[in-house]
């Protein structure tokens, strides 16, 4: 089963996409949700990229093969940095970048989504939240 966040006219919604259909749902992907019957060939719609994040947390020179490929030094701890929501497109989306721009570089990436906050938990600590952990 796959979610998808897709656009129908001037509407947003998530749906379930199985063979070539999307089947419209309601409530929240992240707990109780149901379909409403409504369906439609996936063709009829325009995907979305999956999610919208408050913010996107990047963590940057965290493997060897990508330092060694820009010939920086290995940081004691890896860097942290925050890409604008933008940063996220969907399915066939276009991909911009400024002109005066002299490198674009690509990569495949990991997402994360956390549903539950945590905040104040000792390091070490297990945490009361489900599959979670402070560190």
């Amino acid at each position: 089963m796959k979610f998808v966040r897709y656009q129908l006219k001037d509407r947003r919604i998530y749906g379930i996409w199985e063979n070539d259909r999307v089947k419209e749902i309601k409530g929240s992907i992240f707990g109780e949700y149901e379909t409403t019957g409504v369906v439609h060939n996936i063709n009829e719609v325009r995907l979305l990229t999956p999610v919208e994040p408050s913010k996107i947390l990047c963590v940057g020179l965290n493997y060897k093969d990508h330092i060694e490929e820009i010939g920086a030094r290995r940081p004691e701890l890896p860097s942290h940095f925050l890409k604008p929501q933008s940063a996220v497109i969907g399915p066939g989306d276009a991909i911009r970048y400024p002109k005066i721009a002299q490198q674009v570089d690509y990569e495949g990436e990991v997402a994360v989504v956390i549903k539950n906050r945590i905040k104040g938990a000792a390091s070490g600590s297990r945490s009361t939240t489900p599959n979670c952990h402070p560190n």
